[in-house]
């Protein structure tokens, strides 16, 4: 069974959404200086908000009325919209289960700090789904926390698939032996040139260098591309 404190269960609710919270008495302080307090209480109460006003232990920007409220009270003319983002700034909860939220966001998002919070190292697994048939790595936590690695999603490939790809790399490795013998025969045939002066003996030397690094090149593309075989003899 999964086990989740109340503390990490709030902060997985932070990690999906990412939250700032508002200190109700921060906002009443704020709104006071700005000489909007009266008006936004008297608002709060012919809007049919005080029940939740009061039942509130804070202010969160992902409550489903946030933006709908806040934009009511600009378009009332309680409060500008520049006057409502300065009292919400001046409010912003630093209160410890916030900062705890916080904190636990910024582990997430490194191996070291998953491992902290959920018990220490996880168990990798790897997950197909049949209909994307996408593949992805998922750490299974001592305490039962999945982490997904999206860094880690491809894409698994039909046996059709996996042939064309195949075929596509046998063809580029084709043309680019192809291409280095072509240049390799140039070169050589520069060679056969007799050198009558400086410049061209200066050219054939630096032909011949670029034989050896090109020809190089086309034995390990050669060696790539073959099969090898393998022969097992069983002894009685």
């Amino acid at each position: 069974m999964k086990r989740l404190t109340m503390t990490m269960l709030a902060a997985a609710l932070y990690l999906a959404c990412p939250a700032v919270q508002y200190s109700k008495l921060a906002i009443v302080a704020a709104a006071k200086a700005a000489g909007k307090w009266d008006a936004l209480k008297a608002w709060i109460a012919s809007a049919g908000y005080q029940d939740e006003w009061q039942a509130a232990a804070f202010l969160s920007d992902t409550y489903p009325q946030f933006a709908t409220i806040t934009n009511a009270v600009i378009m009332s003319g309680v409060a500008s919209q520049h006057e409502v983002a300065l009292i919400l700034a001046a409010s912003v909860d630093t209160a410890p289960d916030a900062i705890l939220a916080w904190a636990y966001i910024a582990d997430m998002k490194t191996s070291s700090g998953r491992a902290r919070w959920h018990g220490g190292a996880p168990v990798p697994e790897y997950r197909t789904n049949e209909t994307t048939r996408i593949i992805e790595r998922v750490d299974i936590y001592p305490d039962g926390w999945e982490y997904v690695d999206t860094a880690s999603r491809r894409r698994a490939l039909t046996p059709e698939e996996a042939a064309e790809r195949a075929a596509k790399r046998r063809n580029a490795s084709a043309d680019r032996v192809r291409s280095l013998e072509a240049r390799i025969s140039a070169l050589q045939s520069s060679l056969t040139v007799p050198a009558t002066n400086d410049e061209l003996i200066v050219s054939q030397a630096n032909a011949r260098l670029q034989i050896v690094s090109l020809q190089r090149t086309l034995d390990r593309l050669r060696s790539r591309s073959q099969t090898n075989v393998v022969t097992v003899v069983v002894a009685p």
